[in-house]
């Protein structure tokens, strides 16, 4: 009956885990311990770019990883390009 219907979960818990829980690495400190939250509001979201578009879960989470390496990579020895990421739930 529900056939057509997929479960994301797997898909999202990848996506939610692709993201940083701060914005320390390398030798920046913390800055924002709030890159991860609202995960209720973030599924809702991951699930809206996933049925309403051609996105698929597997290029939203290359993206997230990608994003947040070269964030990591263009911080120089001031600037912590990596306290600029939005939460998951924008």
């Amino acid at each position: 009956m529900f056939a057509h219907i997929q479960d994301y979960s797997a898909d999202f818990e990848e996506f939610w885990n692709a993201f940083p829980r701060t914005d320390a690495h390398s030798h920046f400190p913390v800055t924002r311990r709030d890159i991860r939250s609202n995960k209720s509001a973030a599924k809702v979201e991951f699930l809206r770019a996933v049925k309403d578009s051609e996105v698929s879960p597997s290029s939203l989470i290359e993206a997230v990883k990608q994003d947040v390496a070269w964030r990591k990579s263009k911080s120089t020895a001031t600037d912590n390009k990596l306290k600029y990421i939005k939460n998951p739930s924008s």
